[in-house]
């Protein structure tokens, strides 16, 4: 690079510590706005960037690859990469990376609690009082929710956060089952775990909580027809990807009383649409797509930008979390500062 350092757009603000590890090796452009760049934005700082730190909401394709022949490295602060085209990034020498496993705890927490604001009507009991409705002191009827303990938990998709779902409801004293497309027996042995077909799954939960990576395969498979499979005391949960529900089917669903909730952190358009049906529903928790949102795991998650960040420019022999380890036969890392320029 001819003693040029390195030029790293950032599209989001983060914790400090990302930027900290990379400042001595990188000239860095932050984007202060709140909301993602717009896309002839983006386009037009990456022309002359080496690196970009992005996030799930920075669509990254072949296109925008093409017209930013510098860059390198895209480093990103999610587990998730859906909005990355790798095989267009491996055949272009560009490395990517995500930040894996230091989430996992922090999504888990999120998920209990959408299933017990939904299950014991947390938010609605809160409403009530603050609405003024609470008039008798107590009342056997009062709000009734349901029960964890005792009920059946369907996992669909058992990785890192899948199996600490599992734990932590069955330290609740519920049942588990689990449908994904790669079993793990030995979970399933040491931890009395069952693996179901996907339509036995919606038949026997009363809680259903999805932990997929959104394809082709999953994309809307929470829809009309497989909720026409659920108990009608079925609770939904999803701190996955929004794509994997019909927004539309729920919304019905849950106006109808076919099942009895959902708990939302993530939705197929984000930020939710003011004009969308589950806005009116009292039987459905949403959040803003807060999953990770603790200072320590965004934390964590920022360091581990960091830490892929400036092993590329210090030209290690490996990158921490790298995604698309064919980019490997195009563009292998050797030694040296910068050697991948």
């Amino acid at each position: 690079m001819g003693g040029r350092r390195p030029k790293v757009f950032c599209s989001r603000n983060m914790p400090n510590i990302a930027f900290d590890m990379i400042k001595d090796l990188v000239d860095l452009e932050l984007w202060e706005g709140e909301d993602a760049p717009p896309r002839d934005v983006l386009l037009e700082k990456l022309k002359s960037c080496d690196g970009f730190i992005s996030l799930l909401t920075d669509k990254i394709d072949a296109e925008l690859m093409d017209a930013c022949p510098r860059l390198k490295i895209i480093t990103q602060l999610a587990v998730g990469y859906n909005n990355i085209d790798l095989a267009a990034a491996s055949a272009r020498g560009i490395y990517v990376t995500n930040t894996p496993d230091v989430l996992t705890d922090t999504v888990v927490e999120t998920t209990f609690a959408l299933l017990f604001g939904v299950s014991r009507r947390i938010v609605e009991a809160d409403s009530y009082v603050r609405d003024g409705k609470w008039k008798v002191a107590w009342h056997p009827l009062m709000m009734l929710g349901t029960d964890l303990c005792g009920g059946t938990l369907g996992i669909v998709g058992m990785g890192r956060i899948g199996k600490k779902v599992a734990l932590v409801a069955q330290a609740f004293g519920a049942r588990v089952i689990y449908n994904d497309a790669f079993r793990s027996k030995d979970f399933e042995t040491e931890h009395d775990v069952e693996h179901v077909t996907l339509e036995e799954l919606y038949r026997r939960s009363d809680f259903i909580s999805l932990h997929v990576n959104l394809t082709p395969e999953t994309h809307h498979m929470i829809d009309a027809k497989s909720i026409a499979m659920m108990k009608p005391n079925c609770i939904i949960v999803n701190t996955a990807r929004g794509p994997v529900v019909n927004q539309k089917d729920l919304a019905e669903a849950l106006k109808t009383k076919r099942i009895a909730g959902a708990g939302l952190d993530v939705f197929e358009k984000e930020p939710i649409e003011m004009s969308d049906e589950l806005l009116g529903l009292d039987n459905c928790v949403l959040l803003p797509h807060l999953g990770s949102a603790s200072l320590g795991t965004r934390s964590n998650m920022a360091k581990l930008v960091g830490t892929n960040m400036s092993a590329f420019w210090q030209g290690k022999h490996s990158l921490p979390q790298l995604v698309n380890k064919d980019v490997l036969q195009v563009n292998p890392l050797c030694d040296g500062p910068n050697c991948c320029c």
